[in-house]
């Protein structure tokens, strides 16, 4: 899990890298997530799996209204970061154990964790169609610009 947590960090983080700026409030229609609230919305998801997997209750608010490219490039990174010892504290031992921060509302501390990662690999999928639009290869799909190293950890 581990090593497919890696992956996608790789993928969302060269994905929010390769948007400009000033495209950060684009939005596919009216209606929808503008590309920045999507990687602050991702961020925050995130953020918030991996506090109930660690059963966390210092998680500061995230604000939401923060979509500028350096500030929320900035927390997908520190949700990354954050999450990482959630994905690190995960063995085949403790993977059934019940976590969460509501008693009425526990799960297996893996159930949070594929949470976390079901949900970034469903929002990429989403930025993929903000970049096209604009002209702009998604990492995916981009032969140019090689992946990051591989993780050296264990890939559990």
């Amino acid at each position: 899990m581990r090593e497919r947590q890696s992956s996608i960090r790789d993928l969302l983080v060269r994905t929010a890298d390769k948007m400009p700026p000033e495209k950060y409030g684009y939005r596919l229609e009216p209606t929808v997530m503008s590309f920045g609230d999507l990687i602050v919305h991702i961020a925050s998801v995130q953020i918030g799996d991996c506090a109930q997997a660690l059963e966390d209750r210092s998680v500061a608010a995230i604000d939401l209204s923060q979509t500028d490219k350096a500030t929320a490039a900035k927390l997908l990174e520190a949700s990354f970061d954050y999450c990482e010892r959630a994905f690190t504290a995960l063995t085949d031992d403790n993977a059934s154990e019940p976590r969460g921060l509501a008693a009425d509302k526990q799960r297996p501390r893996i159930e949070f964790l594929l949470a976390a990662l079901n949900h970034n690999n469903l929002e990429y999928g989403k930025l993929t169609a903000y970049l096209r639009l604009n002209g702009i290869v998604p990492p995916s799909s981009d032969r140019t610009s090689p992946p990051a190293a591989a993780p050296t950890a264990d890939p559990r």
